[in-house]
């Protein structure tokens, strides 16, 4: 008999918070459940740590490193329920994450993604501060579909229909990070989304997180998170013009040209405003309160439009005059 959900995780290096998250998994209220956790190549214990559980709700595979996204397109393959509810290796979910989730899902006519808010944590466990989400599918589509879009459904607090996922394209690879921003701008022209108001899940903010190592490098797939903002709408783009093929096959000339075309500096200044007031927030809620002003005075100096752009509340810049239109796009392909 097929469980009522299936959690997906993936793990690459994480054995320093794995144990804790797992943990906060199996010890959930509701039990009807298998966990299916892809090692994605860990070179640490993170394998070890797996290995020592005894728990027939486990499901564990070690894989190559393929990145997040491959690792959780070969999960989704071998999660058995439709329901399937995410889960990142640093996090901890609250004991009654699953229950109370799956009762607001109903609540709200079953939504194809349905996710909740969180509480912050920095890496020692310490509460930092509460986040909350738009719980209407209205609202959620709005935001991300804006042209200063904003995460309004936040990736490990999900629990998604998988049919849904993979008639989407499941997550593609490319988007190493970012990654659930694009299922999500190609999800919201034909599913249904949701938020509980409720915060269910402690989500740790790691200074050596992806995100972190993605917006302190520039190279040539750059990983910051609003220039894959662009290419997630330039994909989409091709998608709702029926030729996404022409993404698949010629990507490479696509992003060089989008390259070029965008102001690279900007959009890298704007990330790293963002991540470094997040991490002199940080700061304050420790107590670290002259420290913190003063990396705040040396970031305002370094950035200092993109410091009060962020403080008004704006959230990336827009990026719609960046992209190309379709018959662009088909002139640049047509020119190799």
């Amino acid at each position: 008999m097929k469980p009522k959900i299936s959690v997906l995780m993936s793990v690459y290096d994480g054995e320093k918070f794995l144990k804790e998250s797992v943990d906060s998994i199996l010890a959930q209220t509701f039990t009807d459940f298998e966990f299916v956790i892809i090692n994605d190549g860990s070179k640490d214990t993170s394998a070890e740590i797996l290995s020592s559980y005894n728990d027939s709700r486990l499901k564990t595979f070690t894989i190559e490193n393929q990145g997040l996204p491959a690792a959780l397109n070969y999960g989704l393959n071998h999660c058995s329920s439709e329901l399937v509810m995410r889960m990142d290796a640093d996090d901890v979910a609250y004991p009654h994450r699953f229950a109370a989730l799956l009762a607001d899902w109903e609540k709200a006519g079953c939504p194809d993604v349905f996710g909740s808010g969180a509480d912050y944590i920095d890496e020692n466990g310490n509460y930092l501060w509460s986040v909350s989400v738009p719980t209407e599918d209205a609202d959620i589509k709005a935001a991300i579909l804006a042209p200063d879009g904003v995460m309004a459904v936040m990736h490990p607090t999900v629990v998604m229909r998988k049919e849904a996922v993979l008639a989407s394209g499941g997550y593609d690879p490319f988007f190493l990070n970012g990654q659930d921003f694009d299922l999500w701008i190609r999800m919201a022209a034909r599913f249904r989304f949701g938020n509980s108001a409720q915060r269910l899940l402690r989500y740790r903010f790691q200074p050596q997180s992806d995100t972190a190592m993605a917006i302190r490098h520039i190279s040539d797939e750059i990983r910051i998170g609003n220039y894959m903002q662009l290419l997630s709408r330039q994909k989409k783009i091709l998608i709702d013009a029926g030729v996404e093929s022409i993404w698949h096959a010629h990507r490479d000339i696509i992003v060089h040209e989008l390259q070029r075309r965008a102001d690279l500096p900007q959009l890298f200044a704007e990330s790293m405003a963002l991540r470094r007031l997040t991490e002199i927030k940080i700061l304050f809620y420790n107590g670290n309160k002259i420290r913190g002003i003063l990396q705040f005075l040396r970031l305002l100096s370094l950035f200092p439009i993109k410091v009060m752009k962020r403080l008004m509340g704006r959230k990336v810049t827009d990026l719609t005059p960046y992209l190309l239109n379709v018959g662009e796009v088909k002139h640049l392909v047509a020119q190799v």
